[in-house]
């Protein structure tokens, strides 16, 4: 009967796998990160224009946007005229 001590046992596969199975995964990670690009639509956002005066997509398009803050809503409206603004916004669904 065979020792371990003795430095003759052959190690199990677990040093194999321990090298693979990282390698395994890097590679499925890499695939699923490259096939979700691959069919990504074309870029999307904005972009400052050329003149640095407005907005544009990254098909050339002006970009408006026009935001309602109500910054004053609690500093200068009392109860009943907060309580209008809220329900006119809730009325537009802004």
């Amino acid at each position: 009967m065979r020792s371990c001590c003795s430095g003759d046992c052959v190690q199990g596969p677990t040093v194999a796998f321990s090298y693979i199975i990282p390698l395994v995964l890097a590679g499925i990670a890499l695939w699923v990160v490259l096939a979700s690009h691959s069919h990504a639509p074309a870029r999307r956002g904005l972009k400052v224009s050329d003149k640095h005066r407005c907005l544009m997509d990254f098909e050339g398009k002006p970009f408006f946007h026009l935001a309602d803050t109500a910054w004053e809503l609690f500093h200068r409206l009392d109860r009943n005229k907060a309580d209008l603004y809220l329900r006119d916004c809730a009325s537009k669904r802004v």
